[in-house]
Order: C-alpha cells, then sequence, then structure tokens
C-alpha cells in the first residue's frame, strides 16, 4: 500500500483518512507491523526500517519530529535536537522527547518511550508507552542525513 506522507515521511491519520483510507486499514497495518506509531495519530511505515542497524535510531527521530510539528509545535532540545540533526552525544536518553517549555530553567518531556523486540524483523521499535528503557546508550551515526526518516518511493 501507498501512504501519504508528509515531507519527513510521517503518516498522518487524519490525511490519511482524507485521502480514502480506511480506519480498518491504518489498524490492521498497526497491527501486521506495516505502519508503526510514533506519536498521536502519527505513523511511519516500517519496510523502509527493515534490516537496518540504525532503525532505533530512525524511529526516535522520528517521534521527535512528531511531537515538534504536533499541537503546539513545540521546539526540540537536548537528546531530541541532537539526534533531529545528526549529532552523536555520549549518553543519549531515547526514553523521553525532549523540548523546551518557555521558561526561565525550563526543558520538559514529551511522552515517554519503550523499547520492544521485533524478532522477526531484528529490529528495535520504538513505541510511545509510560515506560522508559531505551533500547541503546550508543552515540546516534552521524553518517545519515539528520531528517531522512523514510525516503519516498
Amino acid at each position: 500500500m501507498t501512504w501519504p506522507v508528509d515531507r519527513y515521511g510521517i503518516i498522518h491519520r487524519d490525511v490519511a483518512l482524507a485521502s480514502g483510507i480506511s480506519e480498518r486499514t491504518i489498524s490492521g497495518a498497526l497491527r501486521r507491523h506495516e505502519i508503526h506509531g510514533v506519536g498521536r495519530g502519527r505513523y511511519i511505515p516500517t519496510r523502509p526500517l527493515a534490516g537496518r542497524d540504525d532503525a532505533a535510531d530512525l524511529v526516535y527521530i522520528a517521534t521527535c519530529i512528531a511531537a515538534a510539528t504536533g499541537v503546539g509545535k513545540p521546539v526540540l532540545s537536548h537528546d531530541s535536537a541532537a539526534a533531529v540533526h545528526g549529532l552523536p552525544t555520549l549518553f543519549p536518553d531515547r526514553t523521553h522527547v525532549h523540548v523546551t517549555n518557555g521558561r526561565d530553567g525550563g526543558g520538559t518531556r514529551r511522552g515517554a518511550a519503550s523499547c520492544t523486540r521485533d524478532c522477526s524483523a531484528r529490529t528495535t521499535w520504538w513505541r510511545s508507552t509510560g515506560s522508559s528503557s531505551p533500547a541503546s546508550n550508543a552515540p546516534a551515526s552521524t553518517s545519515r542525513p539528520p531528517v531522512t526518516i523514510c525516503p519516498r518511493r
């Protein structure tokens, strides 16, 4: 199936529904792991991530971009900003999306992420939950473009 994606490779539920994709099709694709949730009503196709060593990094970047382009359009900070810009960090905290709150001395965190293992694809997927188990504390790779999540085909 061809999904309507934005310039970052993110599928927006409302756009998908408006383009004629049914609620049942979206739910089925989530169940079959054809798409992966990166925010409320936001998904990414999983096919471009299959077999990639940096799949968890790309999913985290998509989660950060989904948060930054979502409600309120918060400004990314700390590890989240570094991930989107492709900058390595010593011990990245990939359990939350870090954003500024606009007040003195403060950032805040949006949503937690937990790590689950999809053994068939040998890839770590991130999903929004209340847990906080990072997939890896290794620095992000700097060899990839910072915001290319899923290239259009």
